[in-house]
């Protein structure tokens, strides 16, 4: 809740300027997506999502590709917990979409997120064949997982943090903290969640 609390007031401070809003939206939209997998109700998710979408909104796909992959992988984990909860088809199809899409700009960029994208693509693909009781679909998210655990012993788990989301580690304001700072954490689904600041 005190990191929500953060990321709305650091939305609210850059929310006039493009690329720092859309950073600040995704890290709005990853917080209420924390809070939405320990709570049952619809609001954190909701707000996750527009959150998420708000942020694929502002961003400039052609100048911050990277970035706007961070948005989509966002958007497609919001939509996976949403058609999982109400057994939508309709939304977990658009969430593997959102995936692939976050997928496809990693191979070109070589993202370091590849193996969390190829593990949320998968995820999604497995909750959709459940569902749907597809055989193909359950053999697209088996290749899909497969590839990710792939990426296991070829990239490190790390973690890019913004200034706004190191405020919930750190009492320095946040013109005194670096742009990027690497944690070596454990593997999350959300990968890397924080987009990176523009240069």
């Amino acid at each position: 809740q005190v990191a929500l609390t953060l990321a709305q007031s650091n939305y609210e401070r850059v929310k006039s300027t493009k690329p720092l809003a859309a950073v600040a939206l995704h890290t709005l939209g990853a917080c209420h997506h924390r809070l939405a997998e320990r709570s049952s109700g619809d609001q954190h998710l909701n707000s996750a999502l527009h959150a998420f979408e708000a942020a694929e909104r502002t961003s400039n796909k052609l100048k911050d590709l990277e970035n706007w992959a961070v948005y989509q992988d966002g958007i497609g984990l919001a939509l996976h917990v949403m058609g999982k909860r109400r057994k939508d088809p309709v939304l977990l199809a658009r969430s593997v979409t959102a995936h692939r899409a976050a997928i496809k700009v990693g191979q070109q960029t070589k993202s370091a997120d590849l193996k969390y994208r190829w593990s949320n693509v998968g995820t999604a693909l497995q909750g959709l064949g459940e569902l749907t009781d597809s055989v193909v679909t359950l053999r697209e998210a088996e290749k899909a997982l497969i590839t990710a655990l792939d990426f296991e012993s070829k990239e490190e788990d790390v973690l890019f943090f913004t200034p706004a989301t190191l405020l919930t580690r750190s009492s320095m304001p946040p013109t005194l903290l670096p742009k990027r700072l690497r944690i070596r954490l454990p593997a999350t689904s959300f990968g890397s969640p924080w987009a990176r600041l523009p240069p």
